[in-house]
């Protein structure tokens, strides 16, 4: 598994981090939420799915339409109206 845990925290922009359990590069043991949270900067958002694979989160088999740009849009959009307000 990778060693990021400790390095979190130095994350200063909004950033976005997108998980799938069934991940064959990246999988369930890649990321503790324990870990993550415990070192994590209030700028760091995980997101786990059980599926989805390594560039997949397609809407379905059948599909080469995938969702993940819908939560990571909001995700973006959320720190924007933030950036607005502090402005």
């Amino acid at each position: 598994a990778l060693q990021y845990y400790d390095q979190l925290h130095k994350i200063k922009v909004p950033t976005f981090f997108i998980y799938a359990d069934d991940d064959p590069v990246f999988g369930p043991d890649s990321y503790k939420r324990e870990n993550i949270e415990k070192n994590a900067s209030d700028k760091v958002l995980v997101g786990v799915t059980k599926r989805g694979g390594h560039f997949g989160f397609f809407e379905s088999v059948f599909s080469s339409e995938q969702w993940f740009p819908k939560p990571a849009f909001e995700f973006l959009n959320y720190y924007a109206r933030q950036q607005q307000k502090s402005d």
